[in-house]
């Protein structure tokens, strides 16, 4: 599940300019993007034309855009609210997506962050939760303007995409190119309800290979997984045991498996890692927290297997020490920090033109070593197998720092 996050008054909250009684107003692609509430008391609201607002405020100067002058307020509220989820996606500052799937009770979470977002002097939110990101958003997007809430109001959970989406204007099938929703209109499909049922070989007709992206939409459902981007410099990962875990060897097993998915995330960046902060959640205490440095960067899920290990090992000795009884676990949360890019790893080719364009390229400069060096000089990086001794003392060497 994915909780989507809207703080429609966040520029305005977070300028000096704005405070007192005085008309302030963002603007941003020729339209308002927030406003104060001098300027919306005058009749200003958010999304009109900046021609507009002007001529209902005489005087009116809309601030300019500049996304970098709101990434400290930004990363101020994103800190609060990442600290329940592992992949963090945001939009612009006053939004973001974050990833509950891994949480038992994702509904319940989502709750307390808007809760804990409300406590620490932020907001009113706009939030929606629903398997597909675009989904939530449109569900939080459906609720009244803030101005008009007289009480706390959680997020939207949306548990059937497709029921919800039916009775909605085919304007809100966000993923559907807007040509395409023009023309589902004209042929007769103003609610999403009725792209849902309508017959695929009608679809296919009129929109060919895209047919089945359009009804996959109307469903509800997306082929995008979130990719988390925030902090940029960190990469965390958490393993939830409902019910709790007294079993040592399935914990170790455990924490090796989100060891791989950490190793995993940090290749997707071509990244090592020598930080490593560690959360241990107990029964009802509070968690138990703990870092270390490791004497060098390491992105092997082995050694992070390893280390992370040790720490939990620690704590829980130091646990057992102070209350007698073997503890439970309940979730485990890794952060890595202090990332740098991975020794010898290769560029990406994202930004090398169209896939023929670099798959030529690739073909090209493929072809122009195997007559010289043969035909297994390049391979992929996931068959070349070093051998076990060396990889054993590589992750060793990682942890302990031998020369």
């Amino acid at each position: 599940m994915v909780l989507y996050l809207d703080w429609p008054g966040f520029y305005a909250a977070s300028s000096a300019d704005a405070k007192g009684e005085r008309s302030w107003a963002l603007a941003h692609g020729g339209r308002i993007r927030d406003a104060n509430p001098a300027a919306l008391s005058a009749g200003i609201t958010r999304g009109m034309g900046v021609a507009e607002a002007k001529a209902i405020v005489a005087g009116l100067r809309p601030r300019a855009w500049d996304e970098s002058e709101w990434t400290p307020a930004r990363d101020a509220w994103l800190g609060v609210a990442a600290a329940a989820s592992d992949t963090v996606a945001p939009g612009f500052p006053h939004e973001a997506w974050l990833d509950l799937g891994a949480h038992p009770q994702p509904a319940r979470v989502a709750q307390e962050v808007v809760l804990a977002l409300s406590h620490a002097g932020t907001g009113p939110w706009r939030a929606g939760l629903a398997l597909a990101p675009w989904v939530a958003q449109v569900a939080a997007e459906l609720r009244d303007p803030p101005a008009l809430w007289t009480d706390f109001v959680g997020p939207l959970v949306v548990d059937d995409a497709p029921a919800f989406l039916a009775g909605l204007d085919v304007a809100q099938l966000v993923p559907v190119d807007s040509r395409h929703r023009d023309r589902l209109r004209l042929l007769g499909y103003d609610r999403i309800g009725g792209v849902q049922s309508a017959p695929m070989e009608a679809l296919r007709m009129q929109f060919g290979r895209d047919a089945g992206r359009i009804r996959a939409a109307a469903l509800g459902q997306t082929d995008r997984a979130l990719r988390g981007t925030w902090p940029p410099d960190a990469c965390a990962r958490t393993r939830h045991f409902p019910g709790g875990l007294e079993d040592r060897e399935a914990l170790r097993g455990a924490l090796i498996q989100l060891a791989q998915h950490l190793a995993q995330g940090l290749a997707a960046s071509d990244a090592t890692a020598q930080r490593v902060a560690l959360s241990l959640h107990l029964d009802d205490d509070p968690p138990r927290e703990v870092a270390t440095r490791l004497p060098t960067p390491t992105g092997r899920a082995v050694a992070l297997g390893l280390k992370i290990n040790q720490m939990v090992d620690a704590l829980l000795a130091a646990q057992e020490r102070e209350g007698g009884a073997s503890p439970s676990v309940h979730a485990v949360r890794v952060t890595l920090s202090e990332l740098k890019r991975s020794p010898g790893s290769a560029g990406r080719l994202e930004g090398m033109g169209t896939d023929a364009e670099r798959t030529e390229q690739m073909d090209a400069a493929v072809a122009s070593l195997v007559p010289r060096y043969g035909p297994t000089v390049i391979q992929p990086l996931g068959e070349v197998v070093r051998p076990r001794r060396e990889r054993v003392l590589s992750d060793w060497r990682q942890i302990y720092a031998w020369s």
